[in-house]
């Protein structure tokens, strides 16, 4: 039967799964669209019935988001391998990745990749397992998987070589300690912050200006209160993902902005709450 996105007001716990069906692909919503406006996805008919299905919800993730749902299960490997190692092999492993001076250069190409495949502590997953799927997968789905790892690969890369840079300037004027040359140093921080700016270009209009600026302060007051060369990358990778917004090209229309379906549930809770 058909059903409009309305259908989903009544069941928020349901509006995010709905939007996702209808938004895949790039062109899901525009292909079941009717000529009343109304869709026939089976995710808004799921609503309506009020069943939700995580097998789906997960299928349909990983086809639309190859890139970020591999790109996790590697982590969830590498985890496991780290956690399950004794301390003194796991500490080996992550200084073997790390992108200290001294592996930039004796062996940069190396630690360059797979610096990005490690996380420093098995706490970490839960913290990027969510911030993959708010972030990376969606623009993944805008963008494709190609320039999304391009911007990636741009924040870790440019932000990593240029903080290196500081350190090394730092190192020979004795602003730091001579340890930094092996110092551990391993995670998909600076990629995630670039394509986080990147998706400025994604996001609602609505919602551009504040999530952008969030973004900044977030970034600059991690670096005022650490006052690290590591969240000087965290800035710098930022900006270099806020240079890379003309990637988004015409990926920007092609579908539903991100955050529109919480600006609607919002209004939808205003106007209820008005007529009551």
């Amino acid at each position: 039967m058909p059903a409009t996105p309305e259908h989903c007001a009544r069941r928020p716990y349901l509006l995010h799964r709905s939007e996702f069906l209808l938004t895949q692909g790039g062109q899901t919503g525009a292909r079941d669209a009717g000529q009343d406006g109304s869709y026939t996805c089976k995710a808004i008919g799921a609503a309506v019935n009020g069943r939700f299905s995580l097998r789906a919800a997960l299928r349909d993730g990983i086809r639309t988001a190859p890139l970020t749902s591999a790109y996790l299960l590697v982590l969830v490997v590498t985890t496991w391998v780290l956690q399950t190692s004794s301390p003194r092999i796991a500490n080996r492993l992550l200084l073997e990745q790390s992108t200290n001076l001294h592996h930039l250069a004796h062996d940069p190409i190396r630690v360059l990749v797979g610096s990005a495949f490690w996380l420093g502590a098995g706490w970490e997953l839960l913290l990027w397992a969510p911030l993959f799927a708010l972030v990376l997968a969606p623009v993944e789905r805008r963008l494709g998987s190609g320039r999304t790892t391009l911007v990636f690969a741009a924040g870790h890369i440019g932000a990593t070589l240029f903080t290196a840079a500081g350190l090394w300037v730092a190192l020979h004027v004795d602003v730091v300690e001579k340890s930094v040359i092996n110092a551990r140093d391993v995670g998909p921080s600076y990629g995630f912050f670039a394509v986080a700016a990147l998706m400025t270009a994604f996001v609602d209009p609505r919602l551009r200006r504040p999530y952008a600026a969030g973004l900044v302060v977030l970034v600059v007051a991690l670096l005022a209160v650490s006052q690290s060369f590591t969240d000087a990358g965290h800035l710098l990778a930022t900006g270099l993902g806020f240079a890379c917004l003309p990637l988004a090209g015409r990926a920007r229309a092609t579908m539903r902005p991100v955050g529109a379906s919480l600006l609607q549930l919002v209004q939808r809770r205003r106007h209820t709450t008005a007529s009551a």
